[in-house]
C-alpha cells in the first residue's frame, strides 16, 4: 500500500499564516484573473510554488526579497510582503526563488521549500 507523507513543514502555524498570506495577497494584487498554488513534497522538502497571469516580476527580481523593496509605486503596499516571506524562509532553512510562471499563466511564479 502507498503511504503519502503529511504536507506539514517544521514550522509554526503563525509563521506559515504570514508566509503564505503574504505570497498569495502579493498573487492576487497582480494577477489579471487567475492564480494557481501547488504543493508537494521533494525529497523530505515541502515545495509550493504559486503562480500568476500577472505581468510577472522584473528582470532585477531579487530585490524585492529585502524589506521596503517595491516593484513600482503606484500599486498600493509597503514593499513588506516578500521581504518578510524571505525572512522567514531564511529562518527556516529553507529557499525562495521568483521566477516567470510557464504555461498559459506566463506571469510571476514563487518557489519556496522548507523542510518537512
Amino acid at each position: 500500500m502507498l503511504s503519502l507523507a503529511p504536507l506539514i513543514p517544521r514550522a509554526d502555524e503563525g509563521d506559515l499564516y504570514e508566509l503564505l498570506g503574504n505570497l498569495l495577497d502579493n498573487a492576487a494584487k497582480w494577477a489579471s484573473s487567475e492564480v494557481r498554488i501547488r504543493a508537494e513534497i521533494r525529497t523530505r522538502m515541502l515545495m509550493l510554488t504559486i503562480d500568476d497571469n500577472g505581468p510577472g516580476f522584473p528582470e532585477d527580481a531579487d530585490k524585492l526579497l529585502s524589506r521596503g523593496v517595491r516593484a513600482d509605486s503606484i500599486t498600493p503596499g509597503q514593499g513588506i510582503g516578500l521581504g518578510a516571506v524571505a525572512e522567514l524562509v531564511k529562518v527556516y532553512d529553507g529557499t525562495i526563488a521568483l521566477s516567470r510562471a510557464d504555461g498559459v499563466l506566463n506571469g510571476a511564479r514563487v518557489t519556496v521549500s522548507l523542510s518537512v
